[in-house]
């Protein structure tokens, strides 16, 4: 043993190494960190924390320390700067550990509670409080399936990691009510292959066999007569060094269960902590009580490391020093008091047979003994060497169930939901259980206070309700409870209980809604006032849920993923108002490598975002197929490599991810009141910083979001401009730097023709001819494209119409059924405004009242039916009718796709107009003349329902425009009824109307150019004035008709 270096003050003093195994750190009662550089170190530096340090670790270029402020914090090495906090109790936390990757801590306090923190996520995973007392000790399994802990209520628990449930408890030390109170420390320690749990009780280790938690080995020596304080394994998994009360530091090998070396502290002060060096397994570093640093030379360790060479070969007879190692290489090392006994009277005799049976060489052939003397070659056999078994897989372990805007459940106070509409806190101690509800919006309601007796643990809160849930123990059901304060009756509680065994896990809250996920992997929706709506199943462990409006998000255990990662499945689902279907059913939800859910939730504007415990956001993209887009990385905005943002809320519209800064851990504290702070979305392209890629990312991510928004019928200016310019921006950009098939790309994206013509301009500017050409070109391919869906729009609507008008049997010749039909409500979807309120005017009412006439007020203004509505000379229209089908013109002017609801002919008079006014051929209003029309008659022909030719003495005649469709079905009709004999007129039209809509879009394209080269071939043709023609200013007044001199009476009737 070397000599001690004084290290700290008078106190308990924890060593530990760096991954290097070059530095030694130490800490104690002076709040210091120690930095040894080897162990013949004479010129320490030191960290001062400004506390005293219980315990010290160091993992992954840092160390890990827990100090009186009742904290673990995470410096960084060698300079010793803080770099966050790793968790916090209420009392000073004596003991933790690190497993051997990093990525878990295991940390046990005063407070009787033990904490497992996961280092990726840097969050409590596990709150295990079983102990009735401080804790002493925890140690975690190398599978990280177990950990075992021991109290000062003089018990050790063996638990599990996942879920903090115990696996076994054992009675095995003094109770006492202080850890300075405590015999021993009780550090215990695994087996590298996680397979025995080494646990010191007074003098001697006690080894449990994990599968059955039995004890099958006691390691012990007669010369280890004090309590065993410390123990540690060392990292070849064959050797544990111990140290003890007296100062003894003892060194056993596991599979033999021998000493195999012994030293003693020269002052025999109790030993506080032990270390093995990792990169030379001989040296082993240790501390005192008073903060003294030693260091021993196990030569023991050294042997061993030359055993090899003995049992490759060389003679077990050649001197005394080869009987040594081999006696070291099989694992049984007798102690001189036991050698003693092989020797008799005469010290040149030996008892070789008893030397054999105490090493287990009994079994040798005596003629191997023979030649071994005679000095033959012969070889023993090695000694066997027991093998560990290989590491198993082990499953990642599924991620437990969270409420989205809550932090854990093991914090005295927390929030226990943060979302747009308010904020819920949770305060538990001694003394009280309350929750305290604040909302953002005073106006919404006022704060609100309950006391938390029911002890709910899980909340949700919308504008009109706040949902509150607990959980299921032993002999109480979970409950659900519903406060509806926005309900206009008095009464504004409503509670359900669960049924026995079906936990809930995860609530959402709506304005008209609210669901539960139970344990039974039940999601049970209930109306806002308490009716129980659905109840369905999911295929796996609920995860999180979310809600808004009329959909439902649910996110599940879908399967075992790879090593580290977990496969996810969510659902999206509309659950209430008129259409329920499933949007999205049970798609995998992508996640970062090795990484887990963080928080889902909806925008304020609807859609689905979702961010991991990597930090990175992203959302639903409805645009593209339905698939998850990453939007932002909250990592990028961070400053320590320890500080996380807490997502609360999103906003499309302003183009913001509202999040509370935290520091050095992953959720805030609720005092004081966490400031909010708001990121930018920034889609993940290649080559951030070069400016094309900042184009096409302010291009790419206001295209997004300004479909998004279209989707729900929003409309943002600001993210509609920068969508524009950004593509203007590319086009230049392109066009700048002479790519021009690149700006012609950019182009195609372009969906406006304004944009198209900014770009031919520009292209034309930087002389780009034959780029503008290109632009040119695909403006006027869009336009075609345009007026070819407008044609099929057109085709659609008169379908659709003719399809109403057959199937509601329209005609003008009977009385019943133009008493019966609401025009109206037949041609909404049909018809425009204008075009309903036609269908529905006097002068198309061809049925007569006969008794009892009563004409209804009306509060328009009347007007002459017979008039016809005067247009300047240079549009002068000479055509005969009423000044309602003027409106028809002035309104509609594609009205000529409208088929004709009734059998309405208007004929030219044979009378030759007086002073150029023209005159209506009335209806026959005899239902003699009505009723004595055929069916053909009253069916109007596709063809002339379209092309309604209105003429006069003079002036041009229009032609309206022919359908696609009529052309096609005039020319298919025959073969149809020869198809279909059975078939009704109507019935064939409306087959027909079903094959033209399944024609390709080519041979519809044929018929659309056949319709309008027949509409163009009849328009404006003007007629030659006869030669008895006269001028009309010149013309003498003829004789009106009846009509026309009724018609300056209208207005006084």
């Amino acid at each position: 043993m070397k000599s001690l270096k004084l290290a700290h003050n008078d106190g308990h003093t924890d060593v530990c190494y760096d991954s290097s195994g070059s530095f030694i750190l130490t800490c104690g009662s002076d709040g210091k960190v120690c930095i040894w550089e080897g162990k013949d170190d004479t010129d320490t530096s030191s960290v001062n924390l400004g506390d005293k340090i219980f315990a010290i670790a160091f993992q992954g270029g840092r160390f890990f320390a827990a100090t009186e402020e009742n904290t673990i914090r995470i410096h960084t090495f060698p300079d010793g700067v803080s770099d966050g906090m790793v968790t916090r109790f209420t009392a000073p936390c004596r003991h933790f550990v690190v497993s051997d990757d990093g990525s878990m801590l295991v940390a046990g306090a005063d407070d009787f509670k033990i904490k497992v923190i996961s280092m990726e996520e840097n969050e409590c995973i596990c709150l295990y409080s079983e102990h009735q007392a401080p804790i002493l000790s925890v140690s975690i399994d190398p599978t990280k399936e177990f950990i075992a802990s021991s109290s000062c209520d003089g018990t050790v628990k063996v638990w599990h990691v996942i879920d903090g449930t115990t696996e076994k408890t054992l009675n095995l030390l003094s109770k006492c009510s202080d850890p300075g109170q405590a015999k021993s420390l009780c550090r215990m320690c695994w087996s590298t292959d996680g397979e025995f749990l080494l646990i010191p009780v007074g003098n001697e280790i006690q080894v449990y066999l994990n599968s059955s938690w039995e004890i099958v080995k006691k390691l012990s020596h007669p010369n280890i007569t004090d309590t065993i304080n410390v123990m540690i394994m060392c990292p070849d998994g064959k050797h544990i060094a111990v140290g003890c009360s007296n100062g003894d530091i003892g060194i056993f090998e596991l599979q033999g269960g021998k000493l195999i070396d012994k030293h003693s502290h020269p002052k025999h002060l109790p030993i506080t902590s032990l270390a093995w060096n990792p990169n030379s397994w001989s040296e082993l570093a240790f501390c005192d009580n008073v903060g003294q640093l030693g260091f021993l030379e196990l030569v023991m360790a050294d042997k061993k490391e030359q055993a090899p060479k003995v049992t490759n070969g060389t003679s077990i007879f050649d001197d005394a020093d080869d009987d040594d190692a081999l006696m070291t290489a099989s694992g049984h090392v007798a102690p001189r008091d036991d050698i003693d006994k092989y020797l008799e009277d005469d010290d040149n005799s030996i008892d070789i047979g008893s030397i054999k049976r105490s090493l287990n060489l009994d079994n040798e052939d005596e003629n191997s003994v023979a030649a071994s003397r005679d000095g033959d070659d012969n070889k023993i056999a090695p000694a066997p060497v027991f093998t560990l078994p290989p590491d198993l897989f082990k499953p990642t372990p599924p991620q437990p169930p969270f409420q989205p805007g809550s932090t854990p459940e093991h914090l005295s106070s927390r929030f226990m939901m943060w979302n747009n509409v308010g904020i819920i806190r949770q305060y538990v101690s001694e003394e009280e259980n309350s929750i305290d509800i604040e909302f953002h919006d005073t106006t919404t309601h006022h704060a609100l206070h309950i006391d938390n007796k029911s002890e709910y643990v899980l909340a949700d809160l919308s504008t009109q309700a706040v949902l509150l849930a607990s959980k299921e123990e032993e002999d109480t059901c979970s409950k659900l409870f519903c406060m509806h304060f926005g309900s206009w009756d008095t009464h504004k509680e409503w509670f359900y209980t669960m049924p026995m065994d079906e936990e809930i896990k995860a609530i959402t809250a709506t304005d008209t809604w609210v669901a539960v996920a139970t344990e039974l992997r039940n999601i049970r929706i209930f109306s806002i006032g308490g009716l129980q709506r659905q109840v369905f199943s999911i295929p796996g462990n609920v995860v999180a849920l979310a809600s808004h409006g009329n959909q439902l998000v649910v996110v599940y255990h879908k399967g075992m993923g790879l090593p580290g990662d977990q496969h996810l499945g969510v659902s999206v689902i509309c659950v209430h108002g008129r259409s329920r279907k499933m949007l999205i059913n049970g798609d995998s939800l992508p996640l970062s490598p090795k990484s887990k859910l963080s928080w889902i939730g909806f925008s304020e504007e609807g859609s689905v975002f979702y961010m991991d415990v990597d930090g990175v956001v992203r959302m639903l993209n409805k645009q593209f197929a339905y698939t998850w887009s990453p939007v932002a990385n909250t990592k990028q905005h961070v400053k320590g490599k320890s500080d996380h943002y807490w997502l609360v809320g999103v906003s499309e519209r302003l183009q913001q991810i509202r999040c509370v800064p935290c520091k050095g851990s992953r959720f805030p504290a609720t005092l004081p009141r966490p400031a909010l702070a708001v990121l930018p979305f920034q889609l993940p392209l290649c080559e951030p910083e070069s400016e094309k890629s900042q184009y096409e990312e302010s291009y790419q991510r206001s295209y997004l979001f300004a479909k998004s928004l279209s989707d729900y019928g929003m409309d943002s200016e600001d993210v509609n401009k920068q969508y524009r310019e950004s593509l203007i921006k590319l086009f230049a950009f392109a066009a700048k730097a002479s790519r021009d098939f690149r700006a012609l790309e950019v182009c195609d994206m372009m969906e406006d023709q304004s944009l198209l013509h900014l770009a031919a301009t520009y292209a034309t500017r930087l002389k780009r001819i034959q780029l503008a050409e290109r632009v040119s070109e695909i403006m006027q391919r869009r336009q075609e494209e345009e007026e070819v869906e407008e044609n099929e729009d057109d085709e659609e609507r008169n379908i659709h119409f003719s399809q109403s008008l057959r199937s509601k049997g329209t005609t003008v010749n009977s009385d019943e059924e133009n008493d019966n039909v609401n025009m109206t409500s037949e041609y909404d979807e049909s018809t425009t405004p204008d075009v309903k309120r036609i269908l529905n005017g006097p002068m198309l009412k061809t049925h007569t009242e006969k008794e009892n006439h009563k004409v209804q007020e009306k509060t328009t203004p009347r007007y002459n039916p017979f008039k016809i509505s005067r247009c300047d000379s240079s549009e002068k229209r000479s055509i005969k009718g009423t000044q309602v089908f003027d409106k028809i013109e002035k309104v509609t002017p594609k009205s000529s796709g409208i088929i004709a609801p009734l059998p309405v002919s208007i004929k030219k008079s044979t009378k030759k107009p007086s002073s150029g006014q023209a005159k209506l051929s009335m209806f026959n209003t005899k239902t003699e003349k009505l009723s004595s029309k055929t069916n053909e008659d009253r069916t109007v022909n596709a063809k002339s329902q379209h092309s309604i030719s209105q003429e006069t003495s003079e002036g041009p005649v229009f032609k309206k425009k022919i359908s696609a469709f009529s052309l096609w079905f005039e020319e298919v009709k025959p073969e149809l009824q020869e198809e279909q004999p059975d078939l009704s007129l109507d019935d064939v039209s409306q087959l027909a109307t079903e094959r033209f809509r399944n024609l390709p879009k080519e041979e519809r394209e044929v018929w659309v150019q056949k319709a309008k080269s027949s509409s163009e071939c009849g328009n404006v043709k003007k007629r030659k004035l006869s030669e008895n023609d006269t001028d009309p200013s010149q013309e003498t007044k003829a004789p009106q008709h009846a009509t026309a001199k009724l018609a300056k009476f209208a207005k006084c009737d």
